[in-house]
């Protein structure tokens, strides 16, 4: 995960972190929130999404 810092000039979320995984196919798929908390749980949100689907998909 690549935390990018705050960007006060841009016009929109101020908050962006990076992710690579298994849940994203390891590629970089990015987030943004208003705050890095924001951010963080949306992340984290679609990364409970992608294992509960995954662990239904066992045998």
């Amino acid at each position: 995960m690549t935390i990018c810092c705050d960007n006060p000039d841009f016009d929109g979320p101020s908050n962006k972190i990076a992710v690579r995984g298994e849940h994203t196919r390891y590629l970089e798929i990015e987030y943004t929130g208003n705050t890095l908390h924001q951010a963080l749980s949306i992340a984290a949100a679609r990364r409970r999404e992608w294992h509960k689907k995954n662990e239904r998909e066992k045998p």
